[in-house]
């Protein structure tokens, strides 16, 4: 959809390390505030842990894929600027990959279970403190 405007690979790794900390962050607030007994030290150390393994992974499965696709042709700069989108109603839905599919309903997912377990916290607290 944005033709030749688009990101170079260490960019997205960069993004993709960004999002990734973000995630581990998130998810350590909300494991602390469910649990504050937990030790979050420990906690940082395993899920940076995990999550570093699955960004390696991730990272090697792109490149391996990268080398398998065909090269895509840079476009001369004025070229770029002239490219205009197709209309909306001639494009097609893109198809997810079953990773990426797999990707974003984990990431919904968590944000539901995240959501819920943390209205249940407020509860709890607000009940607590009556």
């Amino acid at each position: 959809m944005l033709g030749p405007w688009v990101n170079k690979p260490w960019l997205n790794v960069v993004a993709t390390i960004i999002v990734s900390a973000l995630l581990l962050l998130s998810l350590v607030l909300v494991i602390s505030t469910l649990f504050p007994s937990v030790n979050v030290t420990v906690l940082v150390i395993v899920l940076g842990v995990a999550m570093s393994a699955v960004v390696l992974v991730s990272a090697g499965w792109l490149v391996w894929n990268s080398r398998r696709a065909e090269p895509i042709l840079e476009l001369p700069r004025t070229e770029k600027e002239n490219w205009r989108m197709p209309a909306l109603a001639l494009l097609e839905r893109p198809t997810w990959s079953l990773p990426k599919r797999i990707a974003m309903q984990t990431m919904a997912g968590y944000i539901v279970l995240a959501v819920v377990f943390l209205a249940i916290k407020a509860v709890q607290i607000a009940l607590l403190h009556r």
